[in-house]
């Protein structure tokens, strides 16, 4: 398998979901043929995680954020979560009657996904985060962490107003919050060199003991 040298490039985002980290409760958050709540054994930023177990009665069941804060805004949105569990999941956003739809994830028990689609604002007060299970009616278990909805046609790493360089832009835990331009631990992942890039000047070795060398 070809090796990958990303890194992280800062740039400014702001994250339009108020609670994305279930720091203090779910507001905001609504299930759909599913029972959810705030946990504590699984968490990857702040203290917890929300819990979602389906009842496998139906398709598409889990849960969903309404985005009220990008009225007037005509621009590409992107939407991303983590999450970790059993079963087949993925996330789609949905405006009126159009939809974006993620690949499936096939989750792990024992770490987290990153999962993300793009799409396209018209500006309504209506943005909704779907995070469901995937290719068909299953009951299963998972857990949500580091909800976030950009005006961006790309993901940039996961903000929050406890994360070094950001802010809450209102109250913790229950706004927008906004990362710095300058914050080098934050920003959009760049590929320097990998199998899916071509005449790359760059290219990667690995020598046990030895590290990476360009």
């Amino acid at each position: 398998m070809a090796a990958t040298l990303k890194v992280i490039v800062p740039e400014a985002t702001t994250n339009y979901v108020l609670n994305p980290s279930f720091r203090y409760d779910t507001d905001g958050w609504t299930a759909v043929g599913c029972s959810a709540g705030r946990v504590f054994n699984y968490k990857l930023f702040g203290v917890s995680s929300m819990k979602i177990t389906t009842t496998g009665s139906a398709l598409r069941e889990g849960v969903y954020y309404r985005s009220q804060g990008l009225i007037g805004i005509k621009e590409p949105i992107t939407v991303s979560i983590y999450a970790r569990g059993s079963g087949e999941v993925q996330i789609r956003l949905l405006e009126g009657s159009d939809e974006w739809v993620s690949p499936s994830y096939s989750l792990f028990s024992d770490r987290w996904t990153r999962m993300e689609v793009t799409g396209y604002s018209s500006g309504s007060d209506d943005i909704r985060l779907y995070v469901e299970t995937a290719n068909g009616i299953k009951a299963i278990t998972f857990y949500v962490d580091g909800a976030q909805i950009e005006r961006k046609a790309y993901s940039t790493s996961y903000c929050d107003g406890d994360q070094p360089g950001c802010h809450w832009n209102i109250m913790d835990s229950a706004s927008t919050s906004t990362r710095d331009a300058n914050e080098y631990t934050g920003g959009r992942w760049v590929e320097l060199a990998g199998e899916c890039r071509d005449n790359d000047d760059i290219y990667i070795t690995v020598i046990g003991g030895f590290g990476m060398r360009r």
